[in-house]
């Protein structure tokens, strides 16, 4: 009975790690790029008042952040050791990288676009309008205002799909 439980917990983790939902966040205006793995993880590029920016990594019951400065010195401490090693030649299968970026879906999407010259805004006003009749959230403004925002997803038994397939 335990072990029947026991494969049960193990298949149920395993569905839940493939079918488990990525998603890359981004928005300009806010200044945030996030990268999350359902509810397990996420990491985020964010601000930072001493340097340009940070790495923010967490996951269950613990967090991590990086400076580029750190990842600079733990480079450093590294020896490099250069080994040549001699290529195999074989018969190796090509991925079809096509494939891989048509598995991705793009959930939402809004750029919000201001070129800086008034005529130029004007001759993409229409085109905007046409998009936007289309469902695409593509503006065009008038108030020096840029912005582009997206959430796009995928899950890991599609990547899987689409490299196995060929």
């Amino acid at each position: 009975m335990v072990w029947i439980i026991g494969i049960g917990i193990l298949l149920g983790l395993l569905a839940y790690l493939l079918w488990m939902p990525l998603e890359l966040v981004a928005d300009t205006a806010s200044r945030k790029l996030e990268l999350r793995a359902g509810h397990l993880a996420w990491a985020r590029l964010e601000d930072d008042r001493e340097e340009l920016i940070h790495l923010r990594l967490h996951v269950p019951f613990a967090t991590y952040c990086w400076k580029p400065t750190d990842l600079v010195r733990m480079h450093d401490k590294r020896k490099k050791r250069i080994k040549s090693r001699p290529k195999k030649s074989g018969n190796h299968r090509q991925v079809n990288w096509i494939q891989v970026f048509r598995s991705f879906r793009v959930r939402q999407f809004s750029w919000d676009l201001d070129t800086g010259d008034p005529v130029w805004n004007a001759q993409l006003y229409p085109l905007a309008f046409m998009l936007q009749q289309r469902g695409t959230a593509f503006r065009v403004n008038f108030w020096n205002q840029n912005r582009l925002a997206f959430r796009v997803t995928n899950r890991p038994v599609r990547l899987l799909k689409s490299f196995v397939n060929p």
